[in-house]
């Protein structure tokens, strides 16, 4: 008979672990097996032994399963290329290290997040794979920001921190450099000069150093990282030319616009100059009148000359400016005409635009305007007078000034004294208008005087003649005869001619009056 049919199942070995290798069996009694303080997303083993009342045993087979009380997110991971700060090419290749869920066959699946607005970055799903290289070039110069988020199957995620790369598929040179000062063409007048510039920009985002260069030679003057840099120390009157250079780290360069500047710190009034023509003392035979002098250099830059002429004779006065701007001319003719007959001086100033002022060499210079020449003017004899009588023998001879209107012409005079009956004169000649002879003329003589003008270029005039007389002591008439009757006559009629001779008086312009005197006794005076 069979004896199974008699036995009972007494017990249940449980085995339940991570591993059944020296597990030690729960007993149970029943057929459920409740277990306790399992592990979080672990995997299990179990199997069961059935045990009966005559020590038989029965195994089963061995089950597994994984516990997964609450959902896991998958494990942090790490970003690998682009590292961070890193330049790249156009197209990047994002790679990162895989993450891993303790939940049991939960799978992982990453999406790619990157742009460069942190608020707009595009997302890519990347699967399951760990690198992703985008099909289209991203933009060049532009730093970007990449994340990448792992997500299981139910939804759990762990998403990396951003990291940012740069995008710079070659160097690029630093742009908008502009040198603001010193202005091109300027006048430098002060120191220290501030140079100053625009600050770069550098698409690459490296960092710049800048060079200030000076004179044609370029020699740089001074190195910095900001966009100014003071020069302490300049040449007076120096021209220079000044740029500036912008320089990366890696080759990129950039340079200004060059300037050219000057340096005037003090000014320094025109050179001397001289006076051309009319040249001193010239006599011009024109009423137009043509200026010309040298050229007054001024050795500060951008310093325009004028020059300020001043003319003048006697009370008249003349005064022009000119301001030569595109030559060194330095000539003037005025439109008006000048008098005729006058001396004139002529002087020359160069004032520069911020006060120098600088005369001509020599001061004024005189010329002369005189057309043609021209006679001296009438004049009359004043000493002695017409017909008049000379006491004196040595007579001062006098006469009213003849005037030359030509000027530097001098008129000299010759005094011409004759005899009207008998060929003959004396001349004398002086500059003066009198002139009294160191001689006596001859006494009781009537004499004709006249005196001529003549200038230094033949030209003459003759004053009116004069007749005077020479009379130093009055003397009585000459001597002279009785005719008729003659003396001691007898028998002559009562009614009596008398006759006597003439007689002459020496003295000139005097009249001879005869006084007839007869009487009956010469003796009695009281009868005549």
């Amino acid at each position: 008979a069979d004896d199974r049919r008699n036995r009972s199942i007494v017990s249940y070995y449980v085995y339940l672990d991570t591993s059944l290798t020296g597990t030690v069996p729960d007993t149970v009694s029943t057929n459920s097996y409740t277990a306790s303080t399992l592990l979080e997303d672990a995997m299990y083993y179990w199997k069961v032994v059935a045990v009966d009342n005559d020590g038989g045993t029965t195994e089963s087979s061995t089950w597994s399963f994984w516990t997964n009380n609450a959902n896991s997110s998958p494990a942090p991971f790490t970003l690998l290329t682009p590292a961070a700060d890193e330049e790249t090419g156009l197209m990047p290749t994002f790679s990162w290290n895989m993450s891993s869920d303790a939940d049991m066959y939960d799978s992982i699946g990453y999406t790619l997040s990157y742009g460069s607005d942190p608020m707009e970055l595009m997302d890519v799903t990347a699967g399951s794979d760990l690198t992703y290289t985008p099909d289209a070039d991203l933009m060049d110069n532009t730093e970007y920001l990449w994340q990448v988020s792992a997500t299981d199957q139910s939804g759990a995620a762990y998403t990396t921190a951003l990291q940012s790369f740069t995008v710079n598929s070659a160097n690029d040179n630093p742009e908008g450099l502009v040198l603001l000062n010193p202005v091109n063409e300027s006048l430098i007048t002060e120191l220290p000069l501030v140079v100053v510039w625009t600050p770069v920009t550098d698409l690459d985002g490296d960092s710049i150093w800048y060079d200030v260069h000076l004179t044609m030679s370029r020699e740089i003057v001074g190195t910095t990282m900001n966009n100014y840099f003071i020069i302490d120390s300049l040449v007076e009157d120096q021209e220079y030319f000044i740029m500036v250079t912008a320089n990366d780290n890696n080759g990129g360069y950039i340079e200004s616009e060059e300037h050219v500047f000057n340096v005037d710190l003090e000014n320094i009034a025109p050179e001397p100059f001289e006076l051309v023509t009319p040249e001193a003392g010239e006599v011009l035979t024109s009423t137009t009148v043509t200026f010309d002098w040298e050229h007054a250099s001024d050795s500060d830059p951008f310093n325009i000359v004028t020059y300020f002429i001043h003319v003048e004779s006697d009370t008249l006065s003349w005064d022009y400016e000119v301001t030569p701007i595109l030559s060194e001319e330095t000539i003037l003719t005025p439109e008006e005409s000048f008098p005729d007959n006058r001396i004139y001086h002529w002087s020359v100033t160069a004032d520069d635009m911020h006060g120098g002022v600088t005369e001509n060499i020599g001061g004024p210079r005189m010329f002369v305007i005189n057309v043609e020449n021209d006679p001296p003017s009438s004049f009359e004899i004043l000493s002695p007078n017409q017909n008049s009588i000379q006491t004196d023998l040595s007579p001062n001879f006098s006469w009213t000034a003849a005037v030359d209107p030509d000027p530097l012409d001098s008129v000299e005079y010759q005094l011409d004294i004759s005899f009207p009956l008998w060929p003959g004169e004396y001349s004398f000649y002086t500059s003066e208008t009198h002139y009294t002879p160191d001689f006596s003329l001859d006494d009781n003589t009537t004499f004709f005087c006249m005196v001529n003008a003549h200038d230094m270029n033949g030209e003459t005039v003759f004053s009116g003649e004069v007749v005077f007389h020479t009379d130093s002591i009055p003397e009585p008439p000459m001597n002279f005869a009785t005719v008729a009757p003659e003396n001691e006559v007898e028998g002559i009629a009562t009614e009596v001619e008398f006759i006597w001779n003439q007689t002459y008086d020496p003295d000139p312009l005097d009249e001879i009056h005869y006084q007839l005197v007869y009487a009956t006794d010469w003796e009695d005076s009281s009868t005549y």
